[in-house]
């Protein structure tokens, strides 16, 4: 898709996306920093692992806050990292991409959020993201060779949460409300289709 063609839209998301993904630095001590990128309500779908499901941004936060400790090593009596170990986003090597979902990808919803789309004016983009290989430890460790990558459907939608002091009065602002995590592994190994040539940078 050209720039020309892209949804004045899609700039806010990336800016919105970066801003959430650099939040995540003190994930740990201020979780409320991340959350507030969350719609209250916000859904997970791992397609993958489905045991990481998520029906609110509580579970979510929790869930990101496993994916970010290292697992120590029992038999080397291993420890867990410090916070500030821990809570690193970018590693050198690592990176991500952000793009409008095509037709297709936009009809690919899990069926029970399909008919919220169009009436809550959700707004979908396909995120891909990549880390050195043995990065990303904990629920994302999963075995493979290269790279680790990561492919998300992110959808938000426009919303007031005035426990997180959005004005009543106000719009509100754009908050995640479903994260449809497609695909967590090796690089390449991804289901044909799913990366475009180019998504996953050198």
């Amino acid at each position: 898709m050209s720039n020309q063609d892209q949804s004045p839209l899609t700039p806010r998301l990336r800016e919105e996306y970066a801003a959430y993904r650099a939040s995540q630095t003190t994930l740990f001590t201020d979780p409320a920093k991340t959350a507030i990128f969350f719609s209250p309500t916000c859904a997970q779908i791992c397609r993958q692992m489905p045991n990481y499901t998520a029906d609110n941004r509580d579970i979510i936060i929790k869930y990101l806050q496993e994916s970010r400790q290292e697992k120590p090593a029992e038999d080397a009596g291993g420890s867990k990292p410090s916070e500030e170990e821990a809570s690193k986003d970018e590693k050198a090597g690592s990176g991500w991409k952000m793009r409008e979902l095509t037709a297709t990808e936009r009809e690919n919803v899990p069926e029970e959020f399909r008919d919220r789309i169009v009436p809550e004016k959700w707004e979908g983009r396909r995120v891909v993201m990549w880390d050195p290989k043995g990065a990303g430890k904990g629920i994302t460790n999963l075995v493979g060779e290269g790279r680790r990558v990561v492919v998300v459907n992110y959808w938000w939608r426009m919303e007031k949460v005035p426990e997180d002091g959005d004005d009543e009065d106000g719009e509100g602002r754009w908050r995640q409300c479903l994260h449809d995590i497609l695909y967590i592994g090796a690089e390449g190994e991804w289901p044909e289709g799913m990366v475009n040539e180019g998504e996953v940078g050198a």
